[in-house]
């Protein structure tokens, strides 16, 4: 190879060397400067440096940043580019013939120099775009649940935030699907009124002049109001001011919309409040119950539960309920006296009351048997009956029952009596005439 081909070949490489060398921006070490090692004046509109000899400095300003070198540029002149090579694409080289100012508004590498003593007065500007800082939404908590249906959203401040904008909706997916809204420089917004028992998601983004910044790395959170109160619903059985109902009752009532579970209070005040205590039923819509007490009112109501609150059955109204009675208490007959003769023909039964009766019955008939082989015949509330068209001579066998809605009870702990009708029968006088019962 030729002595002019080599040198053209080295002149090629240094021109590439040059070139690599002033491409921007400049990552490299340049003029002693690094961006990590760069003076952070990011929030300074304007820099004044001096630019004497020695002069070595590294920093780091938004765009948008006015730079200023106050000095002598006939003894310093100002160039722009790695030393020793000016660029001037480089808008520094433009500064002196400027009075010494640039502004620097595009993100980039500027580095600089003095034409005479590159060796001891150069530096590097570096500019970046200066987003608002990293930062954390607080409350409601994600995933958070039974949330106010007027929340208030808040969230940490950011650093370099000029103002902040939030983002509301109930699509779940991450994304604005309404509108971003500005809270200036508030770090919190009350809402109006939320759907009830609905999941929105929100976001908080914070803005300055170079962008946004979104919070907790844009994940995007999200809550759920409290549900609506669940729906009215009513009571079905028993039916209010039914009487006669069983001491181990069932309690009915329809279902809620809206409702997570159910509870019922049962108690013998009569006053529409509990004065006992609500008792839970699940989801399921009824409670049986034992043990209630013979002939006793009860009041009742059910409501159905959600986190919101509670609904109370036919809206508020209690129902009431008397349980069947207790049958008749003992009683005994009286006359005619258990195995007596000689009665008439037109004998009275009597027996004596029986507690908590209603009513009577007897029954009458010749059979000695223990049981009624005739009718037994209503007595009202009557404790006597004259039976008509008795024989002569002839053993009748009688019992009484009580009667209520609790049952029956017979008389003398249902032991038959009996009588015998004597030889003669019975003259009875009607009306001035004689009458003969045989």
């Amino acid at each position: 190879m030729s002595f002019a081909q080599i040198k053209s070949i080295a002149g090629f490489i240094g021109l590439l060397h040059v070139m690599l060398l002033f491409t921007y921006p400049v990552h490299a070490q340049v003029h002693d400067c690094t961006l990590a090692t760069a003076e952070n004046r990011l929030n300074d509109a304007v820099v004044i440096l001096t630019w004497t000899n020695p002069h070595n400095r590294c920093i780091l300003v938004s765009p948008g940043t006015t730079i200023t070198w106050n000095g002598d540029f006939t003894s310093h002149p100002l160039r722009g580019g790695v030393s020793p090579q000016t660029d001037n694409s480089n808008p520094i080289s433009a500064a002196q013939a400027a009075g010494g100012s640039v502004v620097l508004n595009t993100v980039g590498d500027y580095p600089y120099f003095c034409n005479i003593h590159n060796g001891t007065m150069n530096g590097v500007i570096y500019v970046r775009a200066t987003l608002p800082g990293s930062f954390s939404k607080s409350n409601p908590a994600n995933n958070a649940t039974n949330q106010s249906n007027s929340p208030t959203l808040s969230w940490a401040g950011s650093s370099n935030a000029a103002s902040y904008e939030y983002c509301i909706d109930t699509s779940v997916n991450s994304s604005c699907n309404a509108s971003w809204i500005s809270t200036g420089t508030q770090t919190s917004v009350n809402l109006g009124s939320l759907a009830s028992g609905v999941t929105h998601q929100w976001q908080v983004r914070a803005v300055n002049s170079n962008g946004t910044t979104l919070a907790n790395s844009n994940t995007w959170w999200q809550f759920t109001t409290t549900p609506a109160l669940p729906a009215g619903f009513s009571k079905t059985s028993p039916a209010d001011l039914a009487t006669s109902q069983s001491t181990s009752p069932s309690l009915n009532w329809a279902t809620s919309a809206g409702s997570d579970s159910y509870e019922y209070c049962i108690d013998t005040s009569v006053n529409s409040s509990c004065n006992a205590t609500w008792i839970s039923t699940g989801v399921n819509a009824n409670a049986s119950l034992v043990g209630l007490v013979n002939g006793t009112t009860y009041q009742w109501q059910s409501r159905a539960v959600n986190a919101a609150g509670n609904t109370e059955a036919n809206s508020g109204t209690w129902w009431q309920f008397t349980t069947i009675p207790l049958p008749p208490g003992a009683f005994g007959k009286s006359s005619p006296a258990n195995s007596a003769t000689d009665q008439s023909t037109a004998a009275t039964l009597m027996w004596s009351s029986s507690n908590g009766a209603s009513s009577y019955e007897y029954c009458m008939d010749t059979s000695d048997n223990n049981s009624c082989d005739a009718s037994w015949t209503s007595n009202g509330v009557n404790t006597s009956a004259a039976p008509k068209d008795l024989v002569v001579l002839t053993t009748y066998y009688w019992q009484v029952r009580a009667i209520n809605s609790g049952g029956t009870t017979l008389a003398d702990s249902n032991t038959w009596w009996h009588f015998t009708t004597s030889a003669v029968a019975e003259i009875v006088h009607i009306d001035g005439f004689e009458s003969v019962t045989p």
